[in-house]
């Protein structure tokens, strides 16, 4: 099971900056959500590893991606989302930092 430490040293902070290019940020999500469900992450389902099956490069799918990141972020007292200050940078960000 990933830890806590083990998440914020290795998972947190910036993920993807400087592009909104959806084929971009849909390899860049997966391949984050692959290695978290490698780390055996907490709130990991088998709807995460359908997910990892799809080739899907739409919208839709990037959403489906954004959203179990987030929850999975949630599990360990984060957030997935975009940086207050810059809409093109995705990255997990602790819920109570002031930015």
């Amino acid at each position: 099971m990933l830890t806590l430490s083990r998440f914020e040293e290795y998972y947190t902070g910036t993920v993807s900056e400087n592009t909104l290019n959806t084929q971009f940020l849909v390899s860049t999500f997966k391949q984050m959500l692959r290695w978290l469900v490698r780390e055996n992450a907490k709130g990991i389902t088998r709807e995460d590893y359908k997910l990892l099956a799809y080739e899907w490069y739409d919208e839709e799918y990037l959403d489906a991606l954004f959203n179990r990141l987030d929850a999975i972020a949630n599990e360990y007292g984060y957030t997935f989302s975009a940086h207050p200050d810059d809409g093109a940078c995705f990255g997990f960000w602790r819920i109570d930092d002031d930015f």
